[in-house]
Order: structure tokens, then C-alpha cells, then sequence
């Protein structure tokens, strides 16, 4: 579907609406929250003003451990797999496009770190760095970009010879401006697809 057509859909609008809504409530949910262990003396209440989602059995506010636990699930969930794609596009275009001793050096890096087990990576960081929420998602970026970087890379070798290629560096186009104006461009749906299954 086109974007106009998308934008004339009323369940896409909405939807896109109500998932905005949840992300911005889920960024800013430490601004917009209070403590998530915080308890009342209301316990199972029902919704009221101060509650809106009343409070569960510990009188803690439902509301706020919502908000709070959506933040978790962005930081840990969302965010992890978007820097994945992006260090594995840009590895893979790069590899693909330009070949060589260059396409060897990353090829060998992508394979080393994907057969390193992520549970002993994320041993050895929790033993150095400790247990933090920010560790599980620098480890998880880590180790998904590789699967991302090999699949561009095949694509961007299959596309580096095609005839708008070529056109392109016929008429003095740059390296740069050919990967970010044609390959990044031709890739991005397969990076969209394998990106939502990590």
C-alpha cells in the first residue's frame, strides 16, 4: 500500500495513533509515573482519579506499574533490535558493496560473534559490569547485528553490479551516494522483515 492509502485507512490511523500513545507513555514513564513499588493503604481498589487503573493487592498503583514495565519492554525489547539493524546494515552494505580484503575482515568478524553463545557473553559482561537492565540490551545488539550484516551483505553483492549501479558510477556518483541512494534503499524491506522476527 501506498502512504496515501495507508493515511486514508481509518484503522491505520488509529492504530498508529493508540501505538504512539503507548510509546510516548513508555518513554516518558518516569516523568509521567511514580515509584512502581510504591504502595496505599487502598488495596485491590477500583479505578478512582488518583488511581485510574486502581491498585492490585500490595495497594501499589496498576497505572504506574503498566507505564513503568512498557518502558522496560522498550528499552529491552524495541530498542536492542533497532541498533542491531542499523550496525548490521551498515556493516553489510559495506562488505558487499566494496569486496575485498575489506568484505573478508567483516565476514570473518560477523561469523566469530556469531558463534560465540549470547548466554556466555552476557556471563562474562554481568560478571564485569554487573547485572543491569542496560547490559541485556547492549549484549542483545551485540550479537544480532551479525544474522542482519550477512543478509545485506548478500543482497548488496547481488545489487553492486546491476545497471542503475553502474549508470550511477558512470555519471561520476560517489561510493557513499551510491549505497545510501540505491543499496540502502533496496535492503531496508529485508532488514524491516528480519529485524521484527529478532
Amino acid at each position: 500500500m501506498t502512504p496515501r492509502l495507508l493515511l486514508g485507512s481509518r484503522r491505520f490511523v488509529l492504530g498508529s495513533l493508540f501505538l504512539l500513545g503507548v510509546l510516548a507513555a513508555a518513554v516518558f514513564a518516569a516523568v509521567a509515573a511514580g515509584d512502581p513499588f510504591g504502595t496505599s493503604e487502598t488495596i485491590l481498589g477500583e479505578p478512582t482519579s488518583a488511581h485510574p487503573f486502581g491498585t492490585d493487592e500490595l495497594g501499589r498503583d496498576v497505572l504506574t506499574r503498566v507505564l513503568n514495565g512498557a518502558a522496560t519492554t522498550l528499552k529491552v525489547a524495541i530498542l536492542p533490535p533497532l541498533v542491531a539493524a542499523a550496525v548490521g546494515t551498515a556493516v553489510g552494505l559495506s562488505a558487499g558493496y566494496f569486496g575485498g580484503l575489506l568484505d573478508e575482515i567483516l565476514l570473518k568478524l560477523m561469523e566469530l560473534t556469531l558463534v560465540v553463545p549470547r548466554f556466555l557473553i552476557a556471563l562474562v559482561a554481568a560478571a564485569f559490569f554487573g547485572g543491569h537492565l542496560w547490559l541485556v540490551g547492549v549484549v542483545l545488539a551485540a550479537t544480532f547485528w551479525p544474522s542482519t550484516g550477512r543478509l545485506v551483505r548478500a543482497e548488496a553483492i547481488s545489487l553492486r553490479e546491476r545497471e542503475f549501479v553502474e549508470a550511477s558510477r558512470s555519471t561520476g556518483a560517489g561510493s557513499v551516494w551510491i549505497i545510501t541512494r540505491h543499496l540502502l534503499v533496496l535492503v531496508t524491506p529485508v532488514v524491516a522483515v528480519n529485524t521484527s522476527f529478532q
